[in-house]
């Protein structure tokens, strides 16, 4: 698959997002009524919307940021700092795993940290081993997100429906 553009240049129907995302129809709609799906102020009402690669990142970033217990409107706070809707915008570290495509071993270990209800902290596997592990008694602790698994699983759910597209 190409990855060059493929984060603005792709888009995906509502069904084939709800599929790589993880999400309910219902828990989407829900989501949007409340505002932590900015996004998906396009098309809508008799126009069936249409994702971006970038909409597919942030919804399943949502989703799993929200099955971590993260409050949804922190994590979509988060989510919109990770995954912004312009590529040019998206952390360089985020970029370099999309880049490596499908392939985990490839991509650099990107996680997240949300902590203290403040914006999550991008950080490398390193980073987390010397900083913060172990936790010590009576220390505060964060949830811990990998970026680099989301993303990559992601790539991959885009690829597997891109080639079905084109094989049909």
């Amino acid at each position: 698959m190409m990855l060059d553009h493929l984060y603005e240049a792709q888009t995906f129907t509502p069904t084939e997002m709800l599929a790589v995302s993880g999400l309910g129809e219902r828990n989407l709609q829900v989501m949007i009524q409340r505002g932590h799906f900015p996004r998906a102020s396009r098309p809508g009402r008799g126009v069936r919307r249409q994702y971006s690669f970038g909409d597919l990142l942030f919804l399943a970033f949502l989703k799993l940021a929200v099955d971590a217990h993260i409050p949804l409107a922190e994590a979509s706070v988060g989510g919109l700092y990770l995954f912004p809707s312009m590529e040019e915008l998206v952390p360089a570290s985020i970029m370099d795993v999309v880049r490596s495509g499908d392939r985990p071993d490839l991509a650099p270990q990107v996680f997240a940290v949300f902590r203290d209800g403040r914006a999550p902290l991008i950080v490398t596997k390193k980073q987390i081993d010397e900083a913060w592990a172990p936790i010590h008694e009576g220390e505060s602790w964060g949830i811990v997100i990998n970026v680099t698994r989301l993303v990559c699983g992601t790539v991959s759910s885009a690829s597997a429906i891109l080639a079905r597209r084109s094989a049909a």
